[in-house]
């Protein structure tokens, strides 16, 4: 998702975007048919509608990317310490990042199980899961994940790390997540 446009795809329209998941009512309102990815983006955000915009930016961005913005918004939240399984699941998630084969993949998985889906640490492992491959046990009939499944998510470890250790610091966290986003969609932010 660049300034103009999304990463996706050149001249995907935001209403595109939104068609894999579903908007609150005053998202929808603000939803107009030509409206470019970014623009909306600003929109949700001035507007302060923050779980809508990171389950935009979350569909608007490429798997990975989005899977490195999940990453690094839960390490603002947990701090330079987090705990033992979610560490676990960050590394894991990491290490599929820099080499995203279907064994790391499967072991960024087991790891986030590891630290549990209610964490966004454990759900940072579930969407590398369902980026892509099989969902079926090695050797088994291919099943692969919809489409939406990795964007949702990273949506929901974003939202949760926003609440996690202070909800009263909630817009303050997404204020953060989303300039991270920004750099990670504009190319300024890789991971190793």
């Amino acid at each position: 998702m660049s300034t103009g446009g999304s990463a996706r795809a050149p001249g995907i329209t935001a209403a595109e975007v939104c068609r894999a998941f579903e908007l609150g009512k005053e998202a929808q309102e603000l939803l107009q048919p030509a409206l470019l990815p970014r623009p909306y983006l600003d929109l949700l955000i001035g507007h302060m509608l923050y779980p809508d915009a990171a389950r935009f930016m979350a569909h608007a961005m490429p798997k990975r990317e989005a899977i490195w913005w999940a990453c690094l918004c839960a390490r603002k939240v947990y701090g330079p310490s987090p705990p033992v399984k979610a560490a676990g699941a960050l590394q894991a998630a990491e290490t599929w990042l820099a080499k995203p084969t279907d064994e790391q993949r499967r072991a960024a998985f087991k790891a986030g199980e590891a630290a549990e889906f209610n964490n966004p640490a454990g759900l940072i492992g579930m969407a590398v899961l369902f980026s892509s491959g099989s969902l079926a046990p090695a050797g088994q009939a291919e099943v692969l994940p919809e489409p939406h499944l990795a964007a949702n998510a990273v949506a929901n470890a974003v939202i949760l790390a926003a609440v996690m250790t202070d909800p009263g610091q909630a817009n303050a966290h997404y204020a953060q997540f989303f300039e991270v986003g920004f750099e990670i969609a504009n190319g300024k932010n890789r991971w190793k």
